[in-house]
Parts: structure tokens; sequence; C-alpha cells
């Protein structure tokens, strides 16, 4: 089982004072799926450049995801959620290569996922600069 969470996308409600329980709710609902088991899919409700690397953000700091976690929720459970993990979402044989080579480690901090070296995108290598 796996949680498309949204928490990104319930974000904007916290400028609402009238509406902010859904953003709170939309936490809640991830961080109790989190504790309990539940798989979470991180950015696959838009392409934005830069989504996935905030929601997993949010999951760390607003749901109590571990860094780690944060970047299988990006990854594996996006795909398996999305229905393509046979083909992408993990490092495998067989599978796309599309990966991403950071400067430091996101598993001590998630914030460092934003500090790209290299990107290969269906086999094609992309620098960062």
């Amino acid at each position: 089982m796996i949680l498309d969470a949204t928490v990104t996308v319930l974000e904007i409600y916290k400028k609402y004072p009238k509406h902010v329980w859904r953003y709170e709710l939309g936490k809640r609902i991830t961080a109790d799926a989190y504790k309990n088991g539940v798989g979470i899919a991180a950015g696959s409700d838009s392409d934005q450049k830069t989504f996935v690397q905030h929601e997993m953000k949010l999951l760390v700091k607003e749901c109590g995801l571990s860094p780690f976690d944060a970047i299988i929720s990006a990854t594996k459970h996006s795909a398996m959620a999305t229905g393509i993990f046979n083909t992408e979402g993990s490092i495998e044989k067989g599978k796309k290569a599309n990966l991403l080579f950071l400067n430091k480690n996101p598993t001590t901090d998630v914030k460092n996922i934003n500090d790209v070296y290299l990107v290969i995108k269906n086999g094609k290598l992309y620098n960062s600069k």
C-alpha cells in the first residue's frame, strides 16, 4: 500500500486561516500512515523542477519521515504509485538509468538534495552547471 501524500499541494492552505485545517489534516494522515508502515509517495503530482525536493523536505520536517525514507518516497514509492516501478524507481539491471549524484549526503540532511553534482536521465549525462 502506498499513500500519495500530496503534502506540497496542500501547503497552499497554510495561507488561509479558514482552510489551514486541510494542510494540518494532510500532514497528520501522512505522519500516521508512515508510523504505521504505509509507504509514502512524494512528487507524483507535478513535474515542476523543484517540486519533488520540496515535498521531500516537507515530509521530513512536517510528517516525521527520516531523510532516507523521504528518498525512498521520491524514488521507489513514487514509481510504485504511478505504475512504473518495473522500469524505474530503483537501481536494477534493465531499468532506466535515471540517477542523481549529489555533492553532499542527503541522508544526514534532506536539504542536501538540492546540491546536485550530476544527473543521468534516460542514460544521458547532464551537468548541473
